[in-house]
Parts: C-alpha cells; structure tokens; sequence
C-alpha cells in the first residue's frame, strides 16, 4: 500500500512539475492589427476647396439621419455645414448625440429608420460598433455613410484618407528638416496612443516611411532615431509624458514630432514651450484647428508647430449631402470611399487657404 501511494504521489509530482513548465513559456506574440489601405479603385478623391454640387436636388432623398459622440470644434463644424446644405437643398436633418453610449446611439438609428431617413450617418465609431448599424441600416433598405470611420461594406466610408495623411505628414516633417536643419535630426517621435483604433493608427503609423523617402539616410537608423510618446485622454498625464520623454534626452536633443490630431500635438506643443525646447523641435498635425491657425498666424516662422493637413471640415456637409443623393439615386456607381486631397497649411499659404481667419487674428495684432 506504502509502495502505491509512494507512485501516486511521485506521479502527482510529475504532473506538477510539467505544468508548472508549461506556465513559464513564452505566449507567442500577437501582432497588433494594422490597418489596410483601401485599394485606390475604391476611393474618390475630391480635389481642390470647391464643392461641386449636383445640378439637381432628388425627390428620393428626404431625410438623413446623424449622430455623433460629442461635438468639440471638428464635428461641430461638420455638423453646422452638415445642417446649412441639408436646408439649402431642401432636405430634412434629423441629429442624435450620443455621448459616447452605445445603446442610445443605436436607438437613435433606429428611430431615424422609423422616420423613413434613406441615409443614416454616423461620425466615427468604432469598427464593430459601426459594422453593427450597417447592419441595421442595410436590413431596412437605408444606405449608412461612416464619417471618418471605416465600418466595411454595407456602409460607404467618407472622410479621411488616414494612410494618406501619415505619407502627407511624414513628407512634411522631412521637408521641413531638409530645409531648416540641413537634413539632420536627433529624434523622430510619433506621439500615439496604442489603444486608437486601427484607422487611426494607420493616420501617422506610414510618417516614418515618407520622412526617409525624402531623407533616405535614416532608413537604416529606426533603432536610434525613432521614438514613440503616449499621448492619453488626460492632458496632464500627456503633458508628463512630453517631459519625462525630454528629461531622457540630451539637453540639445533635436526633434520632429507627426501627431494624429491638432488636439493632441498642442498638448505637446504646450509642454514643448513651457521646457524652452521650442527652437530644437519641430511638429506637425492634422485638422486646422483655430488654435493652430491662431498660433501659425501669431507667431509667424516663431512656431515649432509648423504645418497641419487641412481636412476642410466646413466642406464635409455640401459634399456629404452630394453623396446622400448619389447614393439613393445610383447606389452602384458610388465607390467605397469617398475622401479629398490633403494640403498642408503652414505660415506661407495660410493667408490664402484661410483669409478670413487671417484676416480676423491680424487686424488685433
């Protein structure tokens, strides 16, 4: 009986000793997902600051459906020429802002269906929470446009060439460190946050690409030069990171810093210049934002927030009506993506893109 427990017990020990091995070995690593550009037959590329509208109004349009998470200046701005087309074509906007819960979002949709909308359009979800009310949409007949948010067919995505925005950017930067620093700098430094979504990473994930196309003697240098600072909802916690990231640097330290957003790179920009590091560092965003403008217009070629893609936010609304109508009237011809072309706006064209806004921040210099 001794001789058996004795077995069983070394068996027990056995066992205890292999899955204990197995705890200790390394998961293999996950890739994180990267996001795949659209193929260029699927996309419309809008060009130039006109909108082209078309000759006619339709009968078959009547009523669009939108919401929206919340609504800082960018998806104001959406909103209010979102609303001044639809009433200068006749059509009628019905708006739900959500706050960021689901459930309402979704019964917003759905009392948007109820009302007999033919297009429901939602600014940015996420991926599945946006695929789901295409969904919806598309069960009851309703076309679902994704405004800066790539839901995947049935819906139409309109808004943002993300991918397109990191080469502009990235372009941008080594340009500007090409012309003003003699092509060198110390540091590349990708302010991100890992948790946007995958078609927001893809927004400045390619910058690092186009900045060596354009000085291709950083290529074999990522290991040294290329930097990532998180940036978080939090402003001050952002803010501490832009320090701490410096306090880790040479004194002298140069950099050139692609940012999603103008919201996020004036953050850094703040901390940049409150560290007098202003004259080492040079940055760039996407948005014109009217605190961007105002800085640019202000403090002229005394900025190290040098330039910022102009997505042209007044715009979306005639062009997203324009789309609503192509879409009830010949839903087949209208490619996955419709976006537009995306300048820079930096101190030598920024009187010419936006000459009201010039204007204004002059006339109280």
């Amino acid at each position: 009986m001794k001789k058996f427990l004795s077995l069983i017990l070394a068996l027990v020990m056995v066992f205890s000793l292999v899955a204990c091995g197995a705890k200790t070995e390394e998961a293999p690593e996950e890739e994180a997902p990267v996001a795949t550009e659209i193929p260029s037959e699927e996309v419309e590329i809008v060009t130039g600051d006109t909108v082209e509208e078309n000759a006619e109004t339709t009968d078959a349009l009547t009523l669009i459906g939108y919401t929206v998470s919340q609504e800082p200046e960018f998806q104001t701005r959406v909103r209010t020429g979102l609303q001044a087309a639809c009433d200068e074509r006749g059509y009628e906007l019905k708006i739900g802002v959500h706050g960021g819960d689901t459930t309402k979002q979704r019964a917003f949709v759905e009392a948007f269906i109820n009302a007999g909308a033919q297009v429901c359009m939602d600014f940015a979800s996420n991926a599945e929470i946006g695929a789901a009310l295409a969904e919806l949409c598309d069960a009851s007949g309703v076309f679902m446009v994704g405004i800066d948010g790539d839901y995947g067919e049935p819906a139409f995505y309109f808004g943002t060439n993300n991918p397109l925005c990191a080469t502009n950017n990235g372009t941008i930067l080594a340009e500007w460190v090409r012309d003003n620093w003699e092509g060198k700098v110390d540091k590349y430094v990708r302010f991100n946050n890992p948790e946007y979504a995958p078609i927001l990473q893809s927004r400045t994930e390619g910058g690092w690409d186009a900045f060596c196309a354009v000085l291709p003697e950083y290529a074999d240098k990522k290991d040294d030069v290329y930097c990532e600072v998180f940036v978080n909802s939090d402003s001050l916690i952002s803010q501490q990171n832009v320090r701490d990231w410096f306090t880790k640097q040479d004194d002298a330290v140069t950099s050139a810093w692609i940012a999603l957003s103008d919201n996020d790179i004036m953050v850094a920009v703040t901390e940049i210049e409150s560290m007098g590091k202003d004259k080492q560092t040079v940055c760039v965003g996407n948005d014109c934002t009217q605190v961007f403008l105002e800085q640019l217009i202000v403090k002229g070629e005394n900025t190290c927030w040098v330039s910022s893609l102009n997505f042209r936010p007044d715009n979306y609304g005639k062009l997203l009506v324009k789309l609503a109508e192509d879409l009830v009237t010949d839903a087949a011809s209208v490619p996955y993506m419709t976006s537009f072309d995306l300048p820079g706006c930096n101190i030598t064209n920024v009187q010419e893109m936006f000459p009201e806004k010039y204007a204004e921040v002059t006339a109280t210099m």
